[in-house]
């Protein structure tokens, strides 16, 4: 619970105080938390830190960019998708969520690149599905993918 607690403390001040000041007070609509930011995910947060562009780790990375190229539409290039994201575990949690749900990558991209949280942009391209919970279990895949490198 402490360490719970502890995540949530810096993802809001990571945040800053647009999470905080969101109509009814609770940091706003569906999805509203796990953002593109490392710290909450607990992945990447080395990314932000070391000035390292994404798709230049995956440049370095073979394995990694095959690993993710076959889940990317035929012919993608991993770099180019990779443009934008702020750190390396969002993006490759966008991949798992793009192939895990059948989402097309360039409209999940396009989500978050406008601003969506993951579930945020899962919300709106499957209005069925519990975008929480997708969210959570990419975030998950992703954060093994990434330890096993």
């Amino acid at each position: 619970m402490r360490s719970i607690s502890c995540l949530l403390c810096v993802a809001l001040a990571l945040a800053g105080p647009a999470a905080w000041s969101a109509p009814g007070g609770h940091g706003g609509g569906h999805g509203q938390g796990e953002g593109n930011g490392a710290a909450h995910a607990g992945m990447g947060a080395a990314d932000a830190a070391s000035g390292k562009r994404v798709s230049d780790k995956l440049a370095s990375d073979s394995r990694l960019s095959a690993s993710l190229a076959a889940k990317l539409p035929p012919g993608a290039d991993v770099q180019q998708a990779a443009a934008g994201f702020r750190n390396l575990g969002s993006f490759v949690a966008a991949v798992h969520v793009s192939s895990n749900l059948g989402i097309p990558f360039g409209e999940l991209k396009d989500k978050m690149m406008s601003g969506d949280s993951l579930g945020q942009a899962i919300h709106a391209l499957r209005p069925g599905v519990d975008a929480d919970a997708a969210a959570r279990q990419a975030r998950s895949q992703a954060r093994a993918q990434l330890a096993a490198r």
